[in-house]
């Protein structure tokens, strides 16, 4: 085998030169000549139809073989490649033409060559095709080079590249926003369920404390402050917080620039932002923290501020922007609660307050009377119940003017929730009455209360204009469930009927409920035994040998208990007498029981206690039941008797006192 330098001393050859060196290179039999030409011709046409040019230098660097191919590949003309061309003036050729290669891809390729290394090399051609040379070397030294154009094949990869970043943006932002609306859903369900607490809340205590739990759960990493404004709406008051104790008492409200400007103020450390004024900044004035101050406004009237500070190592960019705006809406529904809660309270304290002295009016006094029966039944504590009004309150009228006696209702309210310290609860009836309910207070207990009522009465002096409105004194009566009376409506008659006879004793004074008391009704038990079925017997639903719950067993019945059975005794029904009817006598025993209370049903409990002595009057004996309560001879040459029928007030549950005795009050 001949080596390269050989090869370059004889200079360009023939293909069938070079044909012949190859077969003695590889060491293959000598061909025959006359099927050289043949075989050339058939390589030829194999080489021709192939896509890819095919290009074969030579070790010394020169062209030996070449196909049709490459001048199309390459954009080349016939002689500008050919047998015997160096691979230098070929690559100078390009150059010539426009052919753009990469000086550092091509010294690569330089000494890869010189390694007898395989290579690779991309032509730019001047239409802007891309060529790609695959260069392997052969076992004489030079190198057999294919030319296949990859500018589709290129552009197609950039494509794909350009097309797996796209769709690699589109998951990237598809991410955020689904991370986006799942972070919107939970807002949203946060904020549903803050609005469903606040909606159940029944003062603005309990909204409050709902408040900062709520966004001491909700917002991690956050200190939050809440104020609402006074009544008098010249301070903010401090309601509630949450992870800080630097809660002011009340704050000014032109101290924050929210409420200056009438809108939401972010605080940036690094913008162009000023601390309010509530704000303990620090000793060089800047605040290192954000924070958000929103005005908390319900239907166009602000009613408080929320404070919130947001931790920086926590809360940054775009989230610390999403905070921003969950604390705005938080906002928004907190203000809504706090306005509904107000209005609620605002419209039931209408409902239940008398306008003029601003105590409770008769409907909640009623409501309070069954609620403070029911109490007392449940506890066994006895219930008292204060009933007076104005002595001569019309006199007052007629000579000072509706005007004064409005001065003097209120001064009677004033005095008497100053002596009422002990929970009970006071309420105007209509007009110049009054009534009190004490609980736990026994009747002695209620008669001490009513005489400190009527000494400070007395001793209280009213004001009207330019003077001082003569003396004013009340009479009262006292009555006690249930020694008094077993319903809230009999308990009143009993407390006006001492009252009445307060009037006739000559007013002033504290008179007790006088005549026989209601039958009490039975105590509730404070735990009621719970009920169990006995297990039936199998196949009957019912067990023949066990005894029924409770009821023990009675033996043969009388003769006569059928007819007893058929026909019980009637039950009294309710007469229009106030006075007690006689029942039939139960187990030897009389028991006198009001016309307007129902029987009682249970055990039967002792009778109370008579009555102290300074409230103990005529009784009427057990055969006059019926009878009215009689009064005193004395009593009765003074003033007549109240009218057996008062007048009706329609609906209205409490009982009309009718005119007072004397035709006065």
């Amino acid at each position: 085998m001949r080596d390269a330098g050989a090869w370059a001393k004889e200079g360009p050859v023939s293909i069938k030169q070079g044909t012949e060196q190859w077969r003695e290179d590889w060491a293959m039999a000598p061909v025959d000549e006359a099927v050289v030409p043949e075989a050339l011709g058939i390589a030829s046409e194999i080489m021709d139809v192939m896509e890819q040019g095919i290009v074969v230098w030579s070790a010394a660097g020169l062209c030996d073989l070449h196909n049709a191919r490459v001048f199309d590949v390459l954009g080349l003309e016939t002689g500008d490649l050919g047998p015997g061309m160096s691979r230098e003036a070929f690559r100078a050729r390009l150059h010539d033409l426009g052919v753009a290669i990469d000086p550092e891809a091509e010294a690569t390729a330089g000494e890869r060559i010189a390694d007898r290394l395989p290579y690779t090399l991309d032509f730019n051609l001047p239409d802007r095709r891309v060529v790609r040379a695959s260069a392997r070397p052969t076992q004489s030294g030079g190198y057999v080079v294919s030319l296949s154009d990859v500018t589709d094949a290129r552009r197609a990869a950039r494509d794909l590249v350009a097309a797996q970043e796209e769709m690699q943006a589109v998951e990237e932002r598809a991410s955020r926003v689904l991370a986006h609306e799942r972070a919107r859903q939970t807002e949203q369900s946060q904020l549903s369920t803050l609005d469903e607490w606040l909606q159940s809340c029944k003062t603005l205590d309990e909204l409050y404390m709902i408040v900062t739990r709520f966004m001491g759960r909700v917002m991690t990493g956050t200190e939050g402050e809440l104020y609402t404004f006074s009544g008098s709406r010249d301070v903010l008051d401090g309601v509630g917080s949450w992870a800080t104790g630097s809660l002011h008492s009340d704050i000014a409200p032109d101290s924050c620039w929210a409420l200056r400007r009438g809108r939401a103020y972010e605080y940036d450390p690094q913008g162009i932002c000023f601390v309010c004024g509530h704000v303990d900044p620090a000793p060089d004035a800047d605040y290192p923290d954000q924070y958000v101050c929103v005005p908390v406004v319900a239907h166009g009237d602000t009613v408080g501020l929320m404070h919130v500070r947001f931790d920086p190592g926590v809360w940054t960019g775009q989230a610390l922007a999403d905070k921003m705006r969950f604390t705005r809406q938080c906002a928004e529904h907190i203000s809504m609660a706090i306005a509904n809660v107000r209005l609620r309270d605002e419209l039931h304290d209408q409902s239940i307050r008398d306008p003029l002295t601003g105590i409770y009016n008769r409907r909640h006094f009623m409501d309070a009377m069954r609620r403070e029966m029911s109490i007392a039944d449940r506890r066994g504590t006895p219930l008292g119940l204060i009933s007076f009004d104005a002595d001569r309150f019309k006199d007052f009228n007629d000579n000072h003017g509706h005007d004064a006696g409005d001065a003097v209702l209120r001064a009677l309210a004033a005095v008497t929730l100053e002596v009422l310290v002990h929970g009970e609860i006071c309420c105007r009836v209509g007009g110049e009455e009054f009534a009190v309910l004490l609980p736990g207070r026994t009747l002695a207990q209620t008669h001490a209360v009513a005489l400190r009522l009527c000494e400070a009465v007395a001793a209280m002096g009213v004001r009207y204009a330019d003077g001082v409105l003569p003396q004013v004194t009340i009479s009262a009566g006292v009555a006690e469930y249930p020694v008094s009376a077993a319903k809230p409506e009999a308990l009143i008659k009993r407390a006006d009927e001492a009252l009445y006879r307060a009037k006739q004793e000559g007013r002033n004074r504290v008179a007790g409920h006088d005549g026989a008391p209601d039958a009490a009704p039975p105590r509730r038990p404070a735990r009621p035994e719970p009920w169990h079925e006995p297990a039936p017997a199998m196949g009957t639903g019912v067990s023949d040998d066990a005894p029924a719950r409770g009821l023990p067993s009675a033996g043969p019945l009388p003769e006569d208990a059928g007819d007893a059975l058929a026909d019980p005794p009637p039950r009294p029904t309710e007469l229009a007498s106030a006075g007690p009817v006689p029942l039939p006598e139960r187990g030897g025993m009389a028991a006198p029981r009001s016309g307007r209370d129902p029987p009682s049903e249970g055990p039967e409990r002792p009778r109370p206690s008579a009555p102290p002595a300074f409230l103990r009057g005529p009784v009427p004996p057990r055969d006059s039941a019926l009878a009215p309560p009689q009064i005193p001879e004395a009593r009765a040459a003074a003033s007549p008797a109240p009218p057996a029928a008062p007048r009706s007030l329609g609906a209205d549950p409490l009982p009309s006192r009718g005119p007072r005795p004397g035709g006065g009050t």
